[in-house]
């Protein structure tokens, strides 16, 4: 099961197994507003998943995450 109302991160959950994945590797997954508010409502979604009792949080392409994004984009 995955969840689309996400615009910079995606959550997928696999049986008891939640994903949470960073999607903006042209910053190279670089954290702005729009990823801490996905990542913090996908673990709130994950939270309501009782059968859910690992999750992985991971990025897309080469890099999990360069931190914070200075250039405030």
């Amino acid at each position: 099961m995955s969840s689309a109302k996400y615009q910079a991160a995606s959550l997928e959950i696999h049986g008891q197994i939640g994903v949470i994945r960073l999607n903006r590797p042209d910053s190279l997954n670089a954290f702005n507003d729009a990823l801490y508010t996905d990542v913090l409502n996908a673990l709130r979604e994950l939270d309501g998943h009782p059968d859910t009792v690992f999750t992985v949080l991971t990025g897309t392409g080469r890099f999990f995450s360069s931190g914070a994004d200075v250039k405030g984009k």
